[in-house]
């Protein structure tokens, strides 16, 4: 059942462009550089996603009578760097309840509440803010600020694979924090839903003596796409942790996985993520009658073999 944040009005009041007034009792939002430091925004996305920051409200407060007063300037509350997420559903591609979308990322924030600012970001909230609209009027939107944190996406690591491949110590490395982190996410009751996409994962990445690049921690991003924890949708999880590894580049991406399970299949967190999925690539099946192709295996196929577009086009 959807919140009823979600589903009640918005308040009449309408903010400037470049600050944002809520209904909640968060300091104001103010957009970095008026509306320029974008980090994902444009037509067709089902978020705009902006980097900005949270200003403290200055405090009027009250000295009682005979009360002692301590001298010297109070220390003032610093500024946070924050994101943005505004889901402004004009700019949607295709149309969707901006409120159901933003719910299905409250909910699993609130299901996730443990890992804020472990494997996920911390959320400072989801809020009712406007924004302008093609037309020039302020457009109602929901927006979810989160802690700004100063890592790299999956895909400056898949820019670097298309000249230089990746080791296997940094393929191993990158599953090792992923598979965890998408297991703690799992056991709160929550499934990604969109691991393939590669700009979801954030990694932090140290250099060997050796000079060898190690993924040393992942935060998942993005869970507007999350469902619950159900079978088929876990599953769906674990073959998008192979077409992830097939984005970036990796030859024969199921035996990689299937090596690292191996090594690794003692770990609760291996086991629980690739519980229903098949890594074996060598198993019989039954032979495919000419002409037919099922739907099912057709989104495997694009996962696991990382045919992005395929994926696209079905859905």
């Amino acid at each position: 059942m959807m919140d009823p944040f979600f589903s009640s009005p918005f308040p009449s009041s309408k903010p400037t462009s470049t600050e944002f007034g809520t209904s909640s009792t968060l300091s104001s939002m103010k957009i970095l550089e008026s509306w320029t430091d974008s980090l994902t925004s444009g037509e067709w996305r089902w978020s705009q996603v902006w980097k900005g920051k949270l200003c403290p409200e200055k405090k009027k407060g009250s000295v009682k009578k005979g009360s002692r007063v301590k001298k010297g300037p109070s220390k003032p509350e610093e500024e946070k760097q924050v994101v943005i997420k505004i889901f402004q559903q004009s700019k949607f591609p295709e149309y969707y309840s901006g409120a159901e979308v933003t719910w299905k990322e409250a909910h699993a924030y609130k299901k996730m509440m443990k890992l804020q600012g472990k494997v996920i970001p911390k959320s400072f909230g989801f809020h009712k803010v406007y924004a302008p609209a093609s037309n020039g009027r302020p457009e109602p939107c929901y927006a979810h600020v989160l802690e700004y944190l100063p890592l790299s996406s999956l895909r400056l690591l898949e820019q670097q694979a298309r000249s230089t491949r990746l080791s296997g110590e940094t393929v191993s490395s990158l599953l090792d924090n992923l598979v965890s982190s998408l297991h703690e996410v799992h056991e709160c009751g929550i499934a990604h839903n969109d691991i393939i996409n590669i700009s979801n994962v954030l990694v932090e990445t140290s250099t060997t003596d050796a000079e060898v690049l190690l993924v040393t921690k992942v935060v998942l991003i993005d869970f507007s796409m999350s469902v619950d924890a159900e079978p088929d949708a876990l599953k769906n999880d674990g073959n998008s942790v192979i077409g992830l590894i097939g984005e970036l580049h990796v030859s024969q991406r199921i035996l990689t996985v299937l090596q690292w399970y191996e090594r690794n299949s003692d770990k609760p967190y291996a086991k629980g993520v690739f519980a229903n999925v098949d890594l074996n690539p060598g198993k019989k099946r039954k032979p495919r009658i000419p002409g037919e192709y099922p739907e099912s295996f057709k989104r495997f196929r694009a996962i696991t073999l990382g045919h992005r577009a395929e994926l696209e086009a079905e859905s």
